[in-house]
Protein backbone atom coordinates (compact mmCIF):
# COMPACT_ATOMS: atom_id res chain seq x y z
CA UNK A 1 0.00 0.00 0.00
CA UNK A 2 1.31 3.33 -0.92
CA UNK A 3 2.35 5.35 2.23
CA UNK A 4 1.82 9.46 2.44
CA UNK A 5 4.27 12.13 3.90
CA UNK A 6 3.93 15.36 4.81
CA UNK A 7 6.23 17.84 3.57
CA UNK A 8 7.34 20.80 4.35
CA UNK A 9 10.09 23.56 4.23
CA UNK A 10 10.75 26.01 7.21
CA UNK A 11 12.23 29.09 7.14
CA UNK A 12 10.27 30.40 9.88
CA UNK A 13 11.17 28.58 13.54
CA UNK A 14 8.91 30.12 14.71
CA UNK A 15 5.96 29.20 12.74
CA UNK A 16 7.20 25.52 13.04
CA UNK A 17 7.16 25.25 16.04
CA UNK A 18 3.18 26.48 16.74
CA UNK A 19 2.04 24.59 14.15
CA UNK A 20 3.42 21.24 13.60
CA UNK A 21 2.18 19.70 16.86
CA UNK A 22 -0.73 20.35 15.59
CA UNK A 23 -0.50 18.53 12.22
CA UNK A 24 1.37 15.85 14.68
CA UNK A 25 -1.28 15.15 16.91
CA UNK A 26 -3.71 14.34 13.71
CA UNK A 27 -0.89 12.72 11.81
CA UNK A 28 -0.80 10.38 15.19
CA UNK A 29 -4.52 9.33 14.94
CA UNK A 30 -4.02 8.47 11.04
CA UNK A 31 -0.97 6.31 11.90
CA UNK A 32 -3.01 4.43 15.07
CA UNK A 33 -5.90 4.08 12.34
CA UNK A 34 -3.65 2.01 10.17
CA UNK A 35 -2.43 4.50 8.24
CA UNK A 36 1.49 5.07 7.01
CA UNK A 37 2.14 8.67 7.58
CA UNK A 38 5.75 10.21 7.88
CA UNK A 39 7.04 13.79 7.48
CA UNK A 40 9.70 15.22 5.65
CA UNK A 41 11.12 18.49 6.64
CA UNK A 42 13.19 20.69 4.97
CA UNK A 43 14.87 23.21 6.81
CA UNK A 44 15.54 26.51 5.03
CA UNK A 45 16.16 28.61 8.12
CA UNK A 46 19.43 28.83 8.37
CA UNK A 47 19.31 28.08 12.31
CA UNK A 48 19.44 24.14 12.27
CA UNK A 49 18.67 22.34 15.66
CA UNK A 50 16.65 25.25 16.68
CA UNK A 51 13.40 22.67 16.84
CA UNK A 52 15.44 19.76 17.97
CA UNK A 53 13.34 19.09 21.63
CA UNK A 54 9.89 19.77 19.52
CA UNK A 55 11.01 17.23 16.46
CA UNK A 56 12.23 14.34 18.96
CA UNK A 57 8.65 14.96 20.64
CA UNK A 58 7.17 14.34 17.71
CA UNK A 59 9.36 11.35 16.67
CA UNK A 60 8.53 9.68 20.29
CA UNK A 61 4.79 9.93 19.33
CA UNK A 62 6.03 7.34 16.63
CA UNK A 63 6.17 9.23 13.66
CA UNK A 64 8.73 9.20 11.34
CA UNK A 65 10.59 12.43 10.26
CA UNK A 66 12.69 12.59 7.21
CA UNK A 67 14.71 15.97 8.56
CA UNK A 68 17.47 17.88 6.15
CA UNK A 69 18.74 20.99 5.32
CA UNK A 70 18.73 22.93 2.12
CA UNK A 71 22.12 23.01 2.24
CA UNK A 72 22.26 19.92 1.22
CA UNK A 73 20.68 20.25 -2.27
CA UNK A 74 23.79 20.83 -3.84
CA UNK A 75 25.09 17.30 -2.53
CA UNK A 76 21.87 16.09 -4.29
CA UNK A 77 22.55 17.72 -7.25
CA UNK A 78 26.17 16.03 -7.83
CA UNK A 79 24.89 12.55 -6.69
CA UNK A 80 22.34 12.47 -9.05
CA UNK A 81 24.59 13.93 -11.55
CA UNK A 82 27.57 11.98 -10.94
CA UNK A 83 24.68 8.42 -11.60
CA UNK A 84 23.24 10.28 -14.46
CA UNK A 85 26.29 12.02 -16.19
CA UNK A 86 24.21 15.59 -16.45
CA UNK A 87 24.59 18.73 -14.65
CA UNK A 88 21.08 18.50 -12.56
CA UNK A 89 21.66 22.05 -10.55
CA UNK A 90 19.06 23.97 -11.66
CA UNK A 91 16.19 21.61 -10.53
CA UNK A 92 17.62 21.50 -7.12
CA UNK A 93 18.23 25.35 -6.44
CA UNK A 94 17.70 26.95 -3.64
CA UNK A 95 14.37 28.69 -5.18
CA UNK A 96 10.86 27.91 -4.66
CA UNK A 97 10.40 25.50 -6.99
CA UNK A 98 13.95 23.78 -6.16
CA UNK A 99 13.17 23.62 -2.31
CA UNK A 100 10.00 21.77 -3.22
CA UNK A 101 11.74 19.27 -5.42
CA UNK A 102 14.07 17.99 -3.20
CA UNK A 103 11.20 17.19 -0.84
CA UNK A 104 9.56 15.03 -3.73
CA UNK A 105 12.80 13.61 -4.48
CA UNK A 106 12.89 12.41 -0.76
CA UNK A 107 9.11 11.24 -1.28
CA UNK A 108 9.48 9.91 -4.35
CA UNK A 109 12.74 7.57 -2.53
CA UNK A 110 9.74 6.68 0.54
CA UNK A 111 7.59 5.83 -2.97
CA UNK A 112 4.64 8.27 -1.14
CA UNK A 113 1.80 9.97 -1.78
CA UNK A 114 2.64 13.73 -0.87
CA UNK A 115 0.90 16.57 1.01
CA UNK A 116 2.71 19.76 0.80
CA UNK A 117 2.09 22.41 3.85
CA UNK A 118 3.91 25.80 4.78
CA UNK A 119 5.22 26.05 8.40
CA UNK A 120 2.78 28.81 8.93
CA UNK A 121 -0.26 26.67 8.38
CA UNK A 122 -2.25 24.29 11.29
CA UNK A 123 -4.80 21.98 9.89
CA UNK A 124 -8.46 22.17 10.09
CA UNK A 125 -10.82 19.65 10.38
CA UNK A 126 -10.60 16.13 9.32
CA UNK A 127 -7.30 17.38 6.91
CA UNK A 128 -5.44 14.09 6.59
CA UNK A 129 -8.65 12.34 5.75
CA UNK A 130 -9.68 14.00 3.08
CA UNK A 131 -6.25 14.44 1.34
CA UNK A 132 -6.38 10.20 1.47
CA UNK A 133 -9.81 9.93 0.47
CA UNK A 134 -8.98 12.06 -3.03
CA UNK A 135 -5.82 10.59 -4.07
CA UNK A 136 -7.74 7.82 -3.68
CA UNK A 137 -10.21 8.48 -6.38
CA UNK A 138 -7.12 8.98 -8.45
CA UNK A 139 -6.84 12.43 -8.56
CA UNK A 140 -2.88 13.25 -9.42
CA UNK A 141 -3.74 16.53 -7.19
CA UNK A 142 -5.52 17.68 -5.06
CA UNK A 143 -5.39 21.70 -4.46
CA UNK A 144 -6.51 22.14 -0.75
CA UNK A 145 -8.29 25.71 0.43
CA UNK A 146 -7.34 28.22 2.77
CA UNK A 147 -8.88 30.14 5.77
CA UNK A 148 -7.91 33.64 7.19
CA UNK A 149 -5.19 35.43 5.43
CA UNK A 150 -5.73 34.63 2.06
CA UNK A 151 -5.90 37.65 -0.10
CA UNK A 152 -2.09 37.87 -0.26
CA UNK A 153 -1.73 38.54 -4.15
CA UNK A 154 -0.32 42.05 -5.46
CA UNK A 155 -4.15 42.35 -6.97
CA UNK A 156 -5.66 41.51 -4.00
CA UNK A 157 -3.80 43.63 -1.81
CA UNK A 158 -3.76 46.19 -4.60
CA UNK A 159 -7.63 45.68 -4.32
CA UNK A 160 -7.92 46.69 -0.89
CA UNK A 161 -5.75 49.63 -1.16
CA UNK A 162 -8.31 51.18 -3.88
CA UNK A 163 -11.02 50.53 -1.49
CA UNK A 164 -9.14 52.01 1.64
CA UNK A 165 -8.64 55.30 -1.00
CA UNK A 166 -11.98 55.44 -2.18
CA UNK A 167 -13.15 55.49 2.22
CA UNK A 168 -11.01 58.01 2.64
CA UNK A 169 -12.51 60.02 -0.50
CA UNK A 170 -16.16 59.53 0.87
CA UNK A 171 -14.55 60.83 4.54
CA UNK A 172 -15.24 57.09 6.05
CA UNK A 173 -11.80 57.06 7.40
CA UNK A 174 -9.48 59.46 8.65
CA UNK A 175 -5.91 60.00 6.80
CA UNK A 176 -4.58 58.80 10.40
CA UNK A 177 -6.30 55.47 9.90
CA UNK A 178 -5.75 55.09 6.52
CA UNK A 179 -2.46 55.58 6.83
CA UNK A 180 -2.11 52.68 9.47
CA UNK A 181 -4.15 50.16 7.16
CA UNK A 182 -1.96 51.24 4.21
CA UNK A 183 1.56 50.32 6.07
CA UNK A 184 0.13 46.87 7.02
CA UNK A 185 -0.96 46.33 3.22
CA UNK A 186 2.33 47.18 1.87
CA UNK A 187 4.12 45.05 4.13
CA UNK A 188 2.18 42.49 2.63
CA UNK A 189 -0.86 41.55 5.23
CA UNK A 190 -4.75 41.91 4.07
CA UNK A 191 -6.97 43.47 6.41
CA UNK A 192 -9.58 41.03 6.65
CA UNK A 193 -9.83 37.90 6.56
CA UNK A 194 -11.05 35.72 4.11
CA UNK A 195 -12.57 31.90 3.18
CA UNK A 196 -12.23 29.50 0.69
CA UNK A 197 -12.24 30.44 -3.05
CA UNK A 198 -13.34 27.74 -5.62
CA UNK A 199 -10.38 29.39 -7.85
CA UNK A 200 -7.62 28.88 -5.06
CA UNK A 201 -4.87 27.19 -5.51
CA UNK A 202 -1.52 26.84 -3.65
CA UNK A 203 1.52 25.17 -2.70
CA UNK A 204 1.35 25.79 0.69
CA UNK A 205 -1.99 23.17 0.90
CA UNK A 206 -1.29 20.87 -2.12
CA UNK A 207 -1.67 16.97 -2.59
CA UNK A 208 0.26 15.35 -5.05
CA UNK A 209 -0.08 11.05 -6.16
CA UNK A 210 3.19 9.24 -5.68
CA UNK A 211 2.84 9.06 -9.45
CA UNK A 212 3.37 12.73 -10.21
CA UNK A 213 6.10 12.83 -7.66
CA UNK A 214 8.36 10.53 -9.40
CA UNK A 215 7.38 12.08 -13.48
CA UNK A 216 6.93 15.81 -12.69
CA UNK A 217 9.23 18.63 -10.91
CA UNK A 218 8.37 22.22 -10.27
CA UNK A 219 10.01 24.49 -12.09
CA UNK A 220 12.92 26.69 -10.37
CA UNK A 221 12.13 30.69 -11.41
CA UNK A 222 12.69 33.91 -10.37
CA UNK A 223 8.93 34.39 -9.82
CA UNK A 224 6.59 32.67 -8.42
CA UNK A 225 4.84 30.86 -10.99
CA UNK A 226 5.96 27.76 -9.98
CA UNK A 227 2.37 26.62 -8.25
CA UNK A 228 0.54 27.52 -11.68
CA UNK A 229 2.97 25.91 -14.25
CA UNK A 230 3.01 22.99 -11.92
CA UNK A 231 -0.61 22.42 -12.09
CA UNK A 232 -1.01 23.27 -15.52
CA UNK A 233 1.69 21.06 -16.68
CA UNK A 234 0.07 17.85 -14.67
CA UNK A 235 -3.35 18.38 -16.09
CA UNK A 236 -2.16 18.93 -19.24
CA UNK A 237 -0.58 15.26 -19.08
CA UNK A 238 -2.90 13.93 -17.00
CA UNK A 239 -5.58 14.77 -19.91
CA UNK A 240 -3.49 13.46 -22.37
CA UNK A 241 -3.31 9.99 -20.49
CA UNK A 242 -7.09 9.85 -19.61
CA UNK A 243 -6.31 9.97 -15.90
CA UNK A 244 -8.16 12.19 -13.28
CA UNK A 245 -5.87 15.97 -13.15
CA UNK A 246 -6.31 18.33 -10.65
CA UNK A 247 -9.99 17.74 -8.42
CA UNK A 248 -11.94 21.13 -8.47
CA UNK A 249 -15.17 20.81 -6.40
CA UNK A 250 -18.69 21.77 -8.04
CA UNK A 251 -19.67 23.97 -6.29
CA UNK A 252 -18.84 25.25 -2.57
CA UNK A 253 -21.22 23.24 -0.30
CA UNK A 254 -18.61 20.17 -2.22
CA UNK A 255 -15.68 22.48 -1.60
CA UNK A 256 -16.28 22.85 2.26
CA UNK A 257 -17.39 18.96 2.09
CA UNK A 258 -14.60 17.59 0.94
CA UNK A 259 -11.58 19.72 0.64
CA UNK A 260 -8.72 19.72 3.15
CA UNK A 261 -8.36 22.83 4.49
CA UNK A 262 -6.11 24.66 6.67
CA UNK A 263 -5.55 28.30 8.26
CA UNK A 264 -3.40 30.60 6.97
CA UNK A 265 -1.78 33.28 9.33
CA UNK A 266 0.71 35.79 8.22
CA UNK A 267 2.57 37.74 9.40
CA UNK A 268 3.50 41.66 8.85
CA UNK A 269 6.70 42.32 6.96
CA UNK A 270 9.30 44.02 8.53
CA UNK A 271 9.51 46.73 5.50
CA UNK A 272 7.44 47.25 2.67
CA UNK A 273 7.44 44.90 -0.30
CA UNK A 274 4.55 45.25 -2.13
CA UNK A 275 5.97 46.78 -4.89
CA UNK A 276 8.65 44.61 -5.57
CA UNK A 277 5.71 41.67 -5.02
CA UNK A 278 3.64 43.18 -7.67
CA UNK A 279 6.73 43.19 -10.20
CA UNK A 280 7.53 39.72 -9.40
CA UNK A 281 3.72 38.63 -9.66
CA UNK A 282 2.92 40.49 -13.34
CA UNK A 283 6.70 38.80 -14.65
CA UNK A 284 5.26 35.45 -13.69
CA UNK A 285 1.67 35.92 -15.06
CA UNK A 286 3.98 37.05 -18.65
CA UNK A 287 5.93 33.89 -17.79
CA UNK A 288 2.64 32.01 -16.86
CA UNK A 289 0.62 32.74 -20.38
CA UNK A 290 3.68 32.55 -22.78
CA UNK A 291 4.06 29.06 -21.44
CA UNK A 292 0.37 27.89 -22.07
CA UNK A 293 0.26 30.06 -25.74
CA UNK A 294 3.52 27.45 -26.37
CA UNK A 295 1.53 24.70 -25.05
CA UNK A 296 3.30 22.05 -22.71
CA UNK A 297 3.45 19.17 -25.45
CA UNK A 298 5.92 21.13 -27.09
CA UNK A 299 8.43 20.98 -24.59
CA UNK A 300 8.58 17.54 -25.31
CA UNK A 301 9.49 18.70 -29.14
CA UNK A 302 13.23 19.65 -30.27
CA UNK A 303 11.95 22.75 -32.08
CA UNK A 304 10.60 26.01 -30.53
CA UNK A 305 9.28 29.56 -31.78
CA UNK A 306 11.03 31.82 -33.70
CA UNK A 307 12.50 35.10 -31.67
CA UNK A 308 9.72 37.06 -33.89
CA UNK A 309 7.06 34.69 -32.40
CA UNK A 310 8.62 34.12 -28.77
CA UNK A 311 8.89 38.47 -28.88
CA UNK A 312 4.82 38.39 -30.13
CA UNK A 313 3.64 36.56 -27.23
CA UNK A 314 6.08 38.42 -24.42
CA UNK A 315 4.14 41.56 -25.50
CA UNK A 316 0.44 39.93 -25.72
CA UNK A 317 1.09 38.70 -22.04
CA UNK A 318 2.37 41.38 -21.05
CA UNK A 319 -0.77 43.63 -22.38
CA UNK A 320 -3.23 40.96 -20.72
CA UNK A 321 -1.38 41.02 -17.46
CA UNK A 322 -1.60 44.74 -17.14
CA UNK A 323 -5.06 44.59 -17.69
CA UNK A 324 -6.12 41.58 -15.97
CA UNK A 325 -4.28 43.00 -12.43
CA UNK A 326 -6.38 46.39 -13.19
CA UNK A 327 -3.07 48.74 -12.75
CA UNK A 328 -4.60 51.05 -14.86
CA UNK A 329 -7.01 51.98 -12.25
CA UNK A 330 -4.73 51.24 -9.52
CA UNK A 331 -2.24 53.39 -10.99
CA UNK A 332 -4.87 55.97 -10.71
CA UNK A 333 -6.53 55.33 -7.57
CA UNK A 334 -2.87 55.80 -6.08
CA UNK A 335 -2.00 58.85 -7.37
CA UNK A 336 -5.39 60.66 -6.46
CA UNK A 337 -5.54 58.73 -2.90
CA UNK A 338 -1.51 59.57 -1.89
CA UNK A 339 -1.92 63.59 -1.73
CA UNK A 340 -4.76 62.94 0.49
CA UNK A 341 -2.91 60.87 2.54
CA UNK A 342 1.09 61.57 2.29
CA UNK A 343 1.26 63.93 4.82
CA UNK A 344 0.12 60.76 7.73
CA UNK A 345 2.12 58.19 5.92
CA UNK A 346 5.45 56.90 7.51
CA UNK A 347 8.09 58.11 4.58
CA UNK A 348 9.24 54.16 3.58
CA UNK A 349 5.32 53.82 3.03
CA UNK A 350 4.92 56.91 0.93
CA UNK A 351 7.74 55.76 -0.89
CA UNK A 352 6.36 51.78 -1.48
CA UNK A 353 3.09 53.77 -2.81
CA UNK A 354 4.53 56.15 -5.06
CA UNK A 355 6.29 53.39 -6.50
CA UNK A 356 3.20 51.43 -7.17
CA UNK A 357 1.35 54.68 -8.85
CA UNK A 358 4.42 55.08 -10.94
CA UNK A 359 4.92 51.78 -12.15
CA UNK A 360 4.94 51.16 -15.75
CA UNK A 361 4.54 48.16 -18.32
CA UNK A 362 8.05 48.13 -19.57
CA UNK A 363 8.99 47.40 -15.35
CA UNK A 364 7.08 44.13 -15.80
CA UNK A 365 8.61 43.46 -18.86
CA UNK A 366 10.81 39.65 -19.46
CA UNK A 367 13.23 39.54 -22.13
CA UNK A 368 13.72 37.45 -24.97
CA UNK A 369 16.99 35.67 -23.54
CA UNK A 370 15.67 35.46 -19.77
CA UNK A 371 12.33 34.28 -21.30
CA UNK A 372 14.62 31.32 -23.41
CA UNK A 373 16.37 30.70 -20.42
CA UNK A 374 13.42 29.88 -18.24
CA UNK A 375 11.92 27.89 -20.92
CA UNK A 376 14.92 25.73 -21.20
CA UNK A 377 14.87 25.50 -17.44
CA UNK A 378 11.29 24.12 -18.08
CA UNK A 379 11.57 21.87 -20.80
CA UNK A 380 15.00 20.00 -18.93
CA UNK A 381 13.01 19.30 -15.98
CA UNK A 382 10.43 17.77 -17.42
CA UNK A 383 12.23 15.68 -19.56
CA UNK A 384 15.14 14.47 -16.53
CA UNK A 385 13.14 14.22 -13.48
CA UNK A 386 11.67 10.71 -14.05
CA UNK A 387 15.59 9.72 -14.44
CA UNK A 388 16.50 11.94 -11.16
CA UNK A 389 13.87 10.15 -9.34
CA UNK A 390 14.72 6.79 -11.01
CA UNK A 391 17.94 6.97 -9.83
CA UNK A 392 16.77 6.07 -5.98
CA UNK A 393 16.31 2.38 -7.15
CA UNK A 394 19.68 2.25 -6.38
CA UNK A 395 20.05 1.26 -3.02
CA UNK A 396 23.41 2.98 -2.36
CA UNK A 397 22.10 6.23 -4.39
CA UNK A 398 19.06 6.23 -2.10
CA UNK A 399 21.01 5.83 1.10
CA UNK A 400 22.99 9.15 -0.05
CA UNK A 401 19.77 10.99 -0.57
CA UNK A 402 16.92 9.93 1.42
CA UNK A 403 17.66 11.29 4.83
CA UNK A 404 17.22 8.72 7.77
CA UNK A 405 14.03 8.81 9.45
CA UNK A 406 14.38 10.27 13.48
CA UNK A 407 12.12 7.89 15.57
Amino acid sequence: MTGFALGIISNKPDCLAANLPQYAELLAERRKAGKDWSIILCDDSGKPGENDALLAKISGMGIPIHYFESSRLGEWAGVVKEALGNDVSRVFSKSYGGLRNSVMLVAAGLGANLVFVDDDTYPLYDFFERHEKLLAEGHWIVPGGFEGDVGMSAPSLLFEARNLFNELEGGDVSPERAAEKLGKLVRGKPLSKSSYSLSMFGGGNLGLASEVVKRFPFTPMPYRVEDVLFRDCVDFFAGRDNAKGVFVPSNYNEAYARMPLVQHERKERDSPCLYLQLVNELKGAVLAQTVMEIGFGAFEKTTMLSDTQLEELLDDALASAWYSFGLKVTKSSFSSGLAKVKAALASDVAEELSKIAGIEKQDARIGLDELKRELDSLSMGLRSWPYITGTLDDKEIKKKVLPAARQ
